[in-house]
């Protein structure tokens, strides 16, 4: 079955922001994407988690994608993923995830 996605509708449904941060003492930016999906907690996590799953809805990617481990974002970014909430430690109305593109 083939989805046709609409770009504007989509764009729609997430929220944006940008925060101001630092890393070892230097001003960075944060871009933060929120999005609530009609799924359950661990689905949702196993789909930003799954190397197998993320191309399916982002990028393809390869690497470790445990804490400390390096990724490769197939055409983008790499970097180190630096932190991850566990999921008992999230509401239970809701996951939240974070890609961190951290050079090193």
């Amino acid at each position: 079955m083939t989805r046709t996605t609409d770009p504007v509708r989509s764009a729609g449904l997430v929220a944006r922001e940008i925060r101001s941060g630092s890393r070892d003492g230097k001003p960075t930016k944060i871009a933060i994407a929120r999005r609530w999906y009609a799924a359950e907690r661990l689905d949702v996590w196993d789909a930003i988690t799954n190397a197998e799953r993320l191309p399916r809805w982002f990028l393809p990617v390869s690497g470790d994608l445990a804490v400390g481990g390096r990724y490769q974002l197939e055409g983008n970014a790499s970097g180190v993923i630096e932190a991850a909430r566990s999921l008992r430690a999230l509401p239970s109305r809701g996951s939240s995830g974070a890609w961190s593109r951290g050079c090193r």
